[in-house]
């Protein structure tokens, strides 16, 4: 028989807006900063029944008092006086000073208009989703032994991805080995001529751990690896168990869905439960003997004798040769 190897811009503009009305055309205004008008000349005198416009807009900036018109060239008397009148009144008026303030605008209706534009909000273009293949922390009894790999990691696995999850679980491993496998063997691959060890890869990683798991992941002599393989068969903590809580130390009379084959190379024999194989080490009557003359004999141990001794799935390497 065979045994299993082990970031905003701001814009502010003011807009002043004044419609038609009346007799006279209204004032349109962007106004930035204070303005001074002077205008210079002798008084103006309007005749009985004249008028003025319906809407007078006339500011002094000095106190009242009284200049003769015209007494310096580029300049406005001080305390020039100013005078408004209403309709069919005769107006003499003096040198007029009209200031602008900031901000203000005559209309048809001697009303203000501010407009402020808000800014425009800043817009961040964010990255698109980023789609990754993961597998979370592992703890030990995530680690469930199955037909197709250890707990959430499936055979077909990167070899890479497999040690670091499992090594989450239990720690660092305590042998990580690459091994070659250059002589096709019997539609295998073995470590030399004569065929002892055979894998179904020319090169393999072995992976062991303190409680008695190995991983095994096998490709091509150059290339990447893939995880194909495990064997568990140590009794130290933490102990894995399969679907069906077979480990190693089970017997087969407490779980009578295990599978055991009938003979086998004298205690030791195979069985199988959840898909995953059994060695199964008799303390009783043997799996199989033989006799003086060579014969061989089966037999069947008793259920509480037979116990579980190493559990396996997939294709790990295994040695060709046993005593049977």
């Amino acid at each position: 028989m065979s045994v299993w190897r082990h970031s905003p811009h701001v814009a502010v503009a003011l807009l002043v807006l004044a419609g038609c009305s009346g007799s006279g055309d209204d004032e349109l205004a962007l106004v930035t900063g204070p303005s001074t008008s002077v205008d210079l000349g002798a008084s103006t005198s309007t005749s009985p029944g004249g008028s003025l416009p319906d809407s007078t807009d006339v500011t002094s900036s000095g106190p009242t008092g009284s200049a003769t018109p015209g007494s310096g060239p580029g300049a406005a008397a001080e305390g020039a006086t100013t005078t408004t009148a209403s309709t069919g009144r005769s107006t003499t008026a003096a040198p007029s000073t009209t200031v602008r303030t900031p901000t203000t605008v005559r209309t048809s209706t001697s009303s203000t208009t501010t407009a402020t534009t808000r800014p425009t909000p800043a817009t961040t273009t964010l990255p698109g989703p980023t789609t990754t293949t993961t597998i979370a922390p592992l703890r030990p009894e995530s680690l469930v032994l199955g037909s197709a790999g250890i707990g959430p990691v499936a055979f077909g696995a990167s070899d890479t991805v497999l040690v670091n999850s499992v090594g989450q679980a239990l720690g660092a491993p305590i042998s990580d080995e690459l091994i070659a496998y250059p002589v096709p063997f019997d539609g295998q691959f073995a470590t030399d001529e004569f065929g002892d060890e055979l894998f179904a890869h020319p090169l393999g990683r072995e992976t062991c751990y303190p409680n008695g798991l190995c991983t095994y992941a096998g490709g091509p002599a150059s290339g990447p690896l893939a995880f194909v393989g495990w064997t568990f068969s140590g009794d130290a903590p933490p102990a894995l168990v399969t679907a069906s809580g077979v480990t190693v130390e089970s017997r087969w009379a407490d779980f009578p869905t295990m599978t055991v084959d009938t003979g086998g190379c004298y205690s030791l024999g195979t069985g199988s439960v959840d898909g995953i194989l059994l060695t199964i080490l008799s303390e009783g009557a043997p799996f199989g003997e033989f006799d003086d003359d060579g014969n061989y004999f089966p037999g069947r141990p008793d259920p509480a004798d037979a116990v579980v001794v190493n559990l396996e799935a997939g294709t790990p390497p295994r040695f060709s040769f046993a005593d049977c």
